[in-house]
């Protein structure tokens, strides 16, 4: 992690107890439980927990909304940090996307 400079630490504690008020946590969550407290939506997870063959295990949520560039623009913000992105739902499908067949892979 790059440290961050006095106005950037002020910032995410401010974001952090705003989260903390509103969320009524700031610890440590695992994906089931970020997945279960923010239902569909994009989350901004900081000091993101990876399993030894780097599956996303959780973190600290940080921010979470429905909107991912509300999300990204939050982060923006924070400079350089551990933090990982995530969304909690099942990406929908989207009409007219023209699936890849094997047989268009070339070797």
């Amino acid at each position: 992690m790059v440290d961050l400079s006095l106005e950037g630490k002020e910032f995410i504690k401010r974001i952090s107890l705003e989260m903390n008020e509103k969320n009524k946590t700031n610890d440590y969550l695992s994906w089931e439980k970020i997945k279960m407290k923010f239902p569909n939506q994009w989350v901004a997870v900081l000091e993101p927990k990876l399993s030894a063959d780097e599956e996303f295990l959780g973190g600290k949520v940080f921010f979470a909304d429905k909107n991912k560039n509300e999300v990204y623009k939050m982060a923006k913000n924070l400079g350089m940090i551990d933090i990982a992105f995530r969304y909690t739902g099942e990406i929908p499908y989207i009409a007219g996307l023209a699936k890849m067949e094997l047989s268009d892979v070339q070797t």
